[in-house]
Parts: C-alpha cells; structure tokens; sequence
C-alpha cells in the first residue's frame, strides 16, 4: 500500500490580509497546506487560497471570527473535515478601536475588542489542543500569537501631536 505524506496544515485566523496573509503565503512556500480564516473580507481570503493553490498546495478559506464559540467549533469541524489534523496554530485576528477620546469609546466597543483580541486566541488554542496535543491523542503542534505594535506606535504618534498642538 502506497501512502503519500500529508502535507502539514496551518489555520491563520485573519488569515485574507496583512500579516495574516504573509503569513500564509511563506508558508505555502514551506511546504503547508494553509486555511485562511477571515469575518468579513472574504476576496481577500480567497485571493490567499488561489496563490496557496498556484504553488500546489491545497487551501480551505473559512469564514469564521474567532470571538465566537460555535464558529469557532464549526472552524476547526471544517478543518477536521478537509484535512484531518492540524499542526499550527497562528492567532492573528484582532481588532484595534477607531480613533476616539477614551471617554468617547463605547462599552460594546470595547467588548467586541477584548473579545477578539484576548477571548478569541483562547477559544482557538482550546479547539487547537484538542487536536494536536498528545494527551488527545494527536502529534504535537504549535500555537503562535501574533501581536502588533502599532496601537503603541499610534498612541505615541497622538500624544506628539497633540503636545505640539498645545493639547493634552
């Protein structure tokens, strides 16, 4: 019987832009089969798959956003589905808050960032473990977090601004 090697799998939640899809195409070029998740900018995500697919690899976009439990749960489904197993887990999706004076920053706002920025990692690396870790009895993998500094580079751009501009 003839068995050919599975391509290892990576998920990379915001996976159709920025980071998220640099990531995914130097892994593709590594030898990863990638899935692309993304919320709302579902072109992106399938322009990602299409040059995952160009190099040979396969490519599963889904629309999840990694806040939400069920969709998070029907996420991982997909991929057991497709690909049977998943190797690493890259923790990209995140949201920043529009521009606005602390004051003015509504409380849903606020939620919706906490819950993707911090919740959603988690609801992602819980689903993750249960397939990679060997207690469950998977091969092992990897969980990345991706951060960003940008928040801290923009927070210091408008203090220097508003200083200059006579405002604190």
């Amino acid at each position: 019987m003839d068995t050919v090697p599975q391509a290892p799998l990576i998920l990379i939640t915001g996976g159709g832009r920025g980071v998220g899809a640099a990531t995914a195409r130097l892994a593709d070029a590594q030898g990863y089969d990638v899935a692309p998740s993304f919320v709302s900018n579902e072109s992106a995500a399938l322009a990602v798959a299409a040059d995952v697919e160009a190099v040979g690899r396969r490519a599963l976009p889904v629309r999840a956003d990694s806040a939400d439990p069920e969709q998070v749960a029907q996420l991982f489904a997909a991929i057991d589905r497709n690909f049977g197993r998943i190797d690493v887990l890259v923790n990209n999706a995140a949201v920043l808050a529009r521009r606005s004076r602390l004051e003015a920053l509504e409380f849903e706002r606020m939620r919706r960032i906490f819950a993707v920025n911090a919740i959603g990692p988690i609801l992602c690396a819980q689903q993750a473990v249960k397939r990679m870790s060997h207690r469950h009895g998977g091969r092992g993998g990897a969980v990345i977090n991706i951060s960003s500094a940008s928040p801290a580079r923009q927070s210091k751009r408008i203090c220097r601004l508003r200083c200059v501009e006579g405002r604190r």
